[in-house]
Parts: structure tokens; C-alpha cells; sequence
């Protein structure tokens, strides 16, 4: 798990909203770019984010899990036979 907090985090009493971001091996670099360069602009508010990815390192591992957890699944044989046929 990853965290960015804004800068006066630390010496500030204030309570910051939070964002929770899955997938955080593959994104959490670009929305925590993202929110700073927004909260910079004032479209948005100072945040914390966290960032709910693998333990792990190796883009291959990371890769198979990403498949497993974030591919749609369906029941529905109409779908699965015609994904299927499609791909074969």
C-alpha cells in the first residue's frame, strides 16, 4: 500500500478528504500527479490518496493478478460463446 499526503500534512490539524486507488502498481504515480497538479489550480482540494496494489515487483506476477481481479466475468453463455469464437 502507497500513500501521498499533502505537504503541510504533518504540521496541520486539518482533516483532508481521502481517495483510495486499486490498481496502484499500474497508476498511483499518475493520480497522485494528477491530484497535486489539481489541487495546485485549485479545482480540487488538498487530498490524501492511497494506493491499494500487489506486494510484489515483478511486472509478470503483477500482470497475472491485475488479470484475474479487474477482467469482467460473466455467466452468460451467449457472451462466452461468442467471445470465445471470436478469439479462436
Amino acid at each position: 500500500m502507497s500513500t501521498q499526503r499533502p505537504q503541510a500534512y504533518a504540521n496541520s490539524d486539518k482533516a483532508y478528504p481521502a481517495l483510495y486507488v486499486l490498481d496502484a502498481n499500474a497508476v498511483f504515480g499518475t493520480v497522485t500527479e494528477t491530484a497535486r497538479f489539481l489541487a495546485i489550480l485549485k479545482e480540487i482540494p488538498e487530498i490524501i490518496i492511497v494506493g491499494i496494489g500487489y506486494p510484489i515487483d515483478r511486472f509478470a506476477e503483477i500482470a497475472a493478478f491485475r488479470t484475474r481481479d479487474y477482467t469482467i466475468t460473466t455467466v452468460d453463455a451467449w457472451y462466452q460463446e461468442t467471445f470465445f469464437r471470436c478469439t479462436a
